[in-house]
């Protein structure tokens, strides 16, 4: 057997239908990080682009992909105090506990934005 995994970020509003829509046509499932308030982001590329709502991440999970955090706002949590960076996690979990129906935070993912954690 062989195991691929797919995870694309951000869900950005120009490609994440798309994507969604190619992925369920061929049957084919895949992991989501999103944003908890990319209303919030200050990255450049987010702020232009927009992100999905969270009655697209719902459809994603009904039709079996996997939806997983993020980040807030897409914060380099490597450039950000200890605890700020557990205020920001601790407040993504929580947005998606209460946007996302079923969402269990002892069993996500966390997806760090920039691959990079505090150094703090």
């Amino acid at each position: 057997m062989k195991i691929v995994s797919l995870c694309f970020d951000d869900g950005l509003e120009r490609s994440t239908p798309k994507i969604l829509e190619l992925l369920t046509e061929r049957g084919i499932t895949a992991t989501f990080a999103a944003l908890a308030a990319p209303e919030q982001t200050v990255d450049p590329f987010i702020r232009a682009s927009g992100c999905v709502g969270w009655d697209i991440w719902a459809q994603a999970i009904a039709a079996g992909h996997a939806v997983e955090p993020h980040g807030l706002a897409h914060e380099h949590l490597g450039r950000a105090a200890f605890a700020e960076a557990v205020h920001a996690i601790e407040a993504t979990f929580a947005i998606f506990e209460e946007r996302l129906a079923g969402f269990d935070a002892g069993r996500a993912v966390f997806h760090l934005p920039y691959m990079v954690a505090s150094q703090s």
